[in-house]
């Protein structure tokens, strides 16, 4: 008899355990897969980290002179070579190819430092601007958060909320703009210590 009530129990402990939520949930966890390796678009809250310093504003429009309209300085991807050339007055030419524009700008200069910054224009083969790009080269790091804050705050003005973060950490913004062309927005603080930066990319899409 104590033998037939035992195997009553264990068969009722077995019943219990197959049915019970941990049992249940300890099967699907040993289902799930592994995560695929995928670049997820995020929006992380370290991106706009204080209110930008709005002393550093003539920095950027010494730069960028939105008050010319055009993305950057008058100019608008899609535009031909000699459109942008005509544009780009203010700026030292640095360099000159068949494909590609790139000036420099000269925003502070000390004994042993200067503070400037590159604009490089690219074309493709139809004589076409696709992309822009523009590389703040600062002393302080201080300057580039600044800066980085306030073009941040801009694009966000301008172009609606950034869509997400790219693998190599920029921020992105999609747009249409010159002729209804889709383009794209990057931007990034690449500060490394003594070496303060910013770097935007415009980009037909």
């Amino acid at each position: 008899m104590k033998h037939i009530i035992g195997f009553w129990l264990i068969a009722l402990a077995i019943v219990f355990i197959s049915f019970s939520p941990t049992a249940d949930l300890s099967a699907h966890r040993s289902q799930l897969k592994a995560p695929t390796s995928t670049i997820a678009l995020k929006k992380p809250s370290f991106l706009l980290k204080k209110k930008p310093d709005n002393r550093f504003n003539d920095i950027v429009l010494t730069i960028m002179q939105p008050d010319r309209g055009g993305q950057v300085r008058g100019c608008l991807l899609g535009m031909t070579k000699k459109q942008v050339q005509s544009l780009e007055v203010s700026a030292e030419l640095f360099s000159q190819r068949d494909t590609q524009l790139i000036y420099n700008v000269i925003l502070e200069q000390d004994t042993d430092h200067i503070d400037f910054a590159d604009i490089i224009y690219t074309f493709n083969d139809e004589d076409e601007l696709k992309s822009i790009v523009v590389e703040y080269y600062l002393k302080l790091e201080t300057a580039a958060s600044n800066v980085y804050n306030i073009h941040l705050e801009s694009f966000n003005n301008r172009y609606g909320q950034f869509s997400g973060v790219d693998a190599n950490g920029f921020a992105l913004w999609n747009a249409t703009g010159f002729r209804g062309k889709a383009f794209q927005v990057k931007l990034k603080d690449v500060s490394r210590p003594g070496d303060a930066g910013v770097k935007i990319e415009y980009s037909l899409q």
